[in-house]
């Protein structure tokens, strides 16, 4: 795909969706080629976790070529900047306020803010547990009411899927208040 397109890719290691891990030795190999810019690491990879070793060596072999890490959970955002990584590709950040947490908190780590990179990632936690309260994008649908295709269905349809909707309305009408106007 690389050399027919010539566009640019970064690979998707998300074995919780697709129940298949791109190894390490693929993705250090892969990174040679110069339209493979990134990886997207969705994987538990902290400290003392299945991928902690792997996501490592990854970052550290890659670290010569054109080629970026980012983290593929958005709770582990701070971790991935801490091993190395560059960034994060979020399905929380489509909500305006928990993108401008995951902005600060890069800002902070990049100027040595520990402690505030920790009060955000904390901060974020509400967004991200909402997020993926159900599987991702389903909960999106109820923050955006946006409708969802099959085989998707929405969260109120889900068990106990009143108390999520529940709990979605009041993180928008208590922090994510920039959604309401897809409520009215």
């Amino acid at each position: 795909m690389s050399e027919e397109t010539g566009a640019k890719i970064i690979i998707y290691n998300v074995p919780g969706r697709t129940a298949s891990y791109v190894h390490p030795d693929t993705l250090i190999s892969l990174s040679q080629d110069k339209n493979i810019i990134g990886l997207k690491q969705a994987v538990d990879f902290r400290i003392g976790e299945k991928y902690h070793e792997d996501t490592l060596r990854v970052i550290r072999e890659t670290k010569n070529n054109d080629f970026t890490v980012l983290s593929g959970e958005d709770g582990f955002f701070i971790d991935m900047l801490e091993m190395g990584g560059t960034g994060l590709i979020t399905a929380t950040g489509n909500i305006p306020e928990a993108s401008k947490i995951f902005v600060d908190l890069y800002k902070a780590f990049q100027a040595g803010e520990f402690q505030k990179c920790d009060d955000l990632q904390d901060a974020a936690r509400d967004y991200v547990e909402a997020t993926f309260c159900r599987k991702n994008p389903i909960p999106l649908g109820t923050m955006f009411n946006s409708p969802l295709f099959q085989p998707m269905t929405s969260v109120k349809d889900t068990a106990r899927g009143d108390e999520a909707v529940a709990r979605i309305m009041k993180l928008i009408n208590e922090k994510a208040t920039s959604l309401l106007k897809y409520h009215k």
